[in-house]
């Protein structure tokens, strides 16, 4: 099963992570070590580009575990 994401929805996803983490007051360096991802991933997320992620079944993961650290 696919599950697909417009474009819109995709970079709406990304704005709120990136205003999550900035929120916080943690640089992308700071967020890479405390979800232990690394910092190309939690950009390639920030930015909606979700595609140099891999499977959608690792972006998903990737986003959840991120979202969930942010409190998003």
């Amino acid at each position: 099963m696919t599950i697909s994401i417009s474009n819109e929805n995709q970079q709406a996803c990304a704005l709120r992570l990136r205003t999550a983490r900035e929120s916080i007051g943690w640089s992308l360096d700071e967020a890479s070590r405390q979800s232990h991802m690394p910092s190309r991933v939690l950009s390639a997320l920030e930015s909606g580009d979700w595609s140099k992620l891999g499977a959608p079944v690792f972006v998903r993961g990737q986003l959840r575990s991120y979202a969930k650290l942010l409190g998003v």
